[in-house]
């Protein structure tokens, strides 16, 4: 199943919102982001639609986006896509799991906007 361009915009929100959380993003995480995503996604779906992860994770890097409105952005775009994403939480989460753990010392901020986000997604699904 091809996702949409929807759900890779929002896992591109998503791993900006992480990868910024400790206000830097370092070489190690954006190298680690794309190799994340091709191992969880498969090189098929990251050539087509996936590459919308990598422009909307661009976009919100070169207008200095906060990490509050990178995250709202992805729960915004992956509640339009819920379908998708209670297909495919697994591999979301392995995704930011991997990006935290990517240089080596996974930051409070870190681990916080993954317990949230871990938080939303539960919620989401109840509502």
């Amino acid at each position: 199943m091809v996702l949409s361009r929807d759900f890779y915009e929002a896992l591109g929100c998503l791993t900006y919102a992480l990868a910024f959380s400790d206000r830097e993003i370092e070489a190690e995480e954006l190298k680690n982001i794309g190799n994340s995503m091709l191992d969880a996604f498969g090189e098929r779906d990251m050539r087509s639609k996936g590459m919308r992860a990598y422009a909307r994770f661009e976009m919100l890097a070169e207008s200095k986006a906060s990490v509050e409105e990178a995250y709202a952005m992805a729960l915004k775009l992956f509640e339009t896509t819920k379908d998708e994403l209670a297909e495919n939480k697994d591999k979301v989460f392995s995704v930011i799991q991997n990006l935290s753990l990517s240089d080596n010392n996974s930051e409070d901020e870190e681990v916080e906007l993954i317990n949230r986000f871990t938080v939303d997604v539960e919620s989401m699904f109840l509502s």
